[in-house]
This record gives C-alpha cells, sequence and structure tokens, in this order.
C-alpha cells in the first residue's frame, strides 16, 4: 500500500496559505476524488470552508501535497482542529494500493455547523486567498506558537 500524500481541495490548495503554515510550498499533484463532494460549512465567527462527504454521483478537485514532514502534519492538523474533534485523518483507496490521506469530518463539527453549497475549488473566489493569507493564519499562528517555533 503506498500513501500518495494528503489530499487537499479548500484553503490549502493557496499557496500563499500553505507558505503561511509550512513556511514553504510543498510539491503537489492535482487529483480528482471520485465518489465525494466538498460542501461549505458555516460556523458562527469562522470563515466559510469546505467540508468533504462522500457522495456517489459527484467528484472533488485538488492537490495531493507530497513529502510532508511530521512538523507539517502537526501543522496541518492543528489548522484543521484534529485535536479539537472537527477532523480525523483518513486513508482513502484511489486505485490498485495508491491511498492518500484526507481530513475527514467528524460528527460533531455539523452540530456547531451548517452545510451550504457545493464547493468548488474551480470558483474558489481569489480574494480567499488574501483573507486567510493575511489574517486567519496569522492569527491561527498567534493562538498556537508551540507549533511555529
Amino acid at each position: 500500500m503506498v500513501n500518495s500524500g494528503l489530499f487537499v481541495y479548500g484553503t490549502l490548495v493557496f499557496d500563499g496559505v500553505l507558505d503561511a503554515l509550512l513556511d514553504y510550498v510543498p510539491k503537489k499533484e492535482p487529483l480528482v476524488m471520485k465518489g465525494y463532494v466538498a460542501k461549505i460549512i458555516h460556523l458562527e465567527g469562522w470563515e466559510p470552508f469546505p467540508v468533504l462527504l462522500e457522495s456517489i454521483d459527484h467528484s472533488v478537485s485538488g492537490f495531493v501535497l507530497k513529502d510532508l514532514t511530521e512538523q507539517d502534519l502537526e501543522r496541518l492538523d492543528r489548522y484543521e482542529y484534529v485535536d479539537e474533534g472537527y477532523y480525523t485523518r483518513k486513508l482513502i483507496y484511489i486505485s490498485s494500493d495508491v491511498y492518500v490521506t484526507v481530513y475527514e469530518p467528524a460528527k460533531n463539527i455539523f452540530e456547531v455547523g451548517k452545510l451550504g453549497d457545493v464547493w468548488s475549488v474551480e470558483t474558489i473566489d481569489p480574494l480567499l486567498e488574501s483573507i486567510y493569507v493575511d489574517s486567519v493564519v496569522p492569527k491561527f499562528r498567534r493562538e498556537h506558537p508551540d507549533i511555529f517555533m
């Protein structure tokens, strides 16, 4: 079984966001995940962001981040609120012994948020990258200095 990397389809597709979180932009390859849909979730006090859900009739375009380090995964896990139970990392089968890791939303995220429209990487507002790079990620880094030493 080969894990080919971490599949991203939301704000982590932006090079600026990756650089702001990881201090570099990892190598990435495009991938279309069949059998999934990304939907926007709205949580009070947060910018809207997508969650990945199983859906036979849909597919989600994104990228696979390659060669991530343990420090990268620690930062990304914290950014995706794995420690608070909003997401877990899960391996998803792609093809003959090839898997990708995805952030799967936990049920408790739906208890505090409301699902909205379908999210598509092709239609993301380019201004969203600057909101995350200039505001969301710097705030996140200030709130989590232990992983940015």
